[in-house]
């Protein structure tokens, strides 16, 4: 649970986690000269104008710089060089600027200068530090992923065994049945034994157990046993001794023999 609630906390912080800080420093800052390097000059405005503005915007950037707005600072000194640089020189009246004007102007452009630099080695040094922050929270949100994902699949695979062992039908075998039973045939068909029917079959040597009885209506019939010395045997007269017995075999027989 406790798991749980600090990823969720991570991954709060890291949706609040501004666009910016998620770029590689070196483009981050390449990013911010290029939306400072756009500077227009209009040709209807008189460049003294833009010489006043350009006063301004050095008090404004040097109170950033006091408040530690970093970017903010950067951003008006890169403006003012720009445009005092190179946008001012193209407007079709600079010539009509006072030298005194432009003298004051090329005083502040060298102290700003220097500043400008140090302020982009410092940008530069606070977006590694806050990339490299994101990275860290990037990588502890995944270590706190794998812990929740495998402490859930360790509660999975404990239920399915169960579940298993409960599912588990016992099988019994099944006898086969006659027709699956294989077919011994005889390898020569002279082995082959017929019952001889002038002999009386043989007595059993012991009288036969009496078969159990079965209980019907309420009354107890017990099954007649069967004596086989009272079988008729079959007449020797009928055939004369000394001379071959006559059978009378089908007529299909010897077409399914020779198959």
């Amino acid at each position: 649970m406790a798991n749980k609630q600090s990823s969720s906390s991570n991954m709060s912080q890291i949706g609040r986690t501004p666009l910016k800080n998620k770029l590689d420093p070196q483009e981050r800052l390449k990013q911010l000269i290029d939306y400072s390097n756009q500077v227009d000059v209009d040709p209807n405005v008189a460049p003294k104008r833009y010489y006043r503005s350009g006063i301004e915007m050095i008090r404004m950037a040097n109170v950033y710089y006091k408040e530690g707005s970093l970017e903010n600072a950067y951003v008006l000194y890169i403006k003012f060089m720009t445009l005092f640089l190179e946008k001012i020189r193209k407007h079709p009246d600079f010539l009509t600027v006072p030298v005194e004007e432009k003298a004051r102007n090329q005083a502040m452009l060298r102290d700003v200068l220097p500043k400008a630099e140090t302020l982009k080695q410092q940008l530069l040094q606070q977006y590694q530090n806050e990339y490299r922050k994101y990275l860290n929270e990037m990588k502890q949100l995944k270590l706190d992923r794998k812990k929740n994902e495998d402490a859930a699949s360790g509660v999975d695979e404990k239920s399915p065994s169960k579940q298993k062992s409960s599912s588990i039908v016992p099988v019994t075998p099944c006898r086969p049945s006659p027709t699956d039973l294989p077919v011994v045939m005889p390898e020569v068909l002279d082995d082959v034994s017929y019952p001889d029917p002038d002999l009386a079959p043989p007595r059993p040597s012991a009288p036969s157990p009496p078969l159990p009885s079965v209980i019907s209506d309420s009354r107890i019939v017990g099954i007649p046993s069967i004596d086989r010395s009272t079988k008729p045997s079959t007449d020797p007269g009928r055939f004369d001794s000394g001379t071959l017995r006559t059978y009378v075999v089908p007529g299909k027989v010897m077409t399914l023999f020779q198959l």
